[in-house]
């Protein structure tokens, strides 16, 4: 997932940056449409704490966080 959740989104740098550090907080959000139907303003930071399917497990934080 880290390859697609880039700080390009809602409130940003200027100029959108090309590389972020692991260790920081992604700064925006991005609408999620779910699958019962209803959508939500999800953090960039929280996506990996969503159910993606049966089998994933979300991580206790997002990766590369201390």
């Amino acid at each position: 997932m880290r390859e697609f959740v880039i700080p390009r989104h809602g409130s940003r740098p200027k100029p959108v940056p090309t590389n972020w550090p692991d260790n920081q907080p992604l700064p925006g959000a991005v609408n999620v449409a779910f699958f019962d139907g209803h959508g939500e303003l999800v953090k960039l930071d929280r996506l990996w704490q969503l159910y993606w399917h049966k089998d994933y497990q979300p991580p206790a934080k997002r990766p590369g966080l201390p």
